[in-house]
């Protein structure tokens, strides 16, 4: 849910960085003045499919090409097997042998 919210508060972000970009440089009056009469909200609605559409796809293929290019494999652990000592315990060790080859490089 977090990632679709990231997803649509940053292309919303861009458009309106877009749109606001756009009013300051006078876009609208440049085309004008060139004879092209070209609507910047239509402009901006079809840079919105564009780029949502986009950005759809990469949200869809992030996860599935970070695990393959990374060789990555998931563990499948039920919830009920976890065991928060064996975590604290594990945890512990590497801090130990973190604090271990520290003390070996010094």
């Amino acid at each position: 849910m977090f990632r679709i919210a990231l997803f649509l508060g940053t292309n919303i972000a861009i458009l309106l960085v877009l749109s606001i970009s756009m009013s300051l440089f006078g876009v609208n009056g440049i085309l004008d003045e060139n004879g092209i009469d070209l609507d910047i909200s239509s402009l901006l609605f079809i840079s919105a499919i564009i780029g949502f559409a986009g950005s759809f796809i990469s949200l869809l293929m992030s996860k599935w090409l970070a695990k393959r290019s990374m060789g990555v494999v998931l563990l499948n652990i039920p919830k009920k097997t976890f065991k928060p000592q064996l975590f604290l315990f594990f945890i512990i060790l590497l801090i130990i042998n973190k604090k271990l080859n520290y003390d070996k490089s010094n």
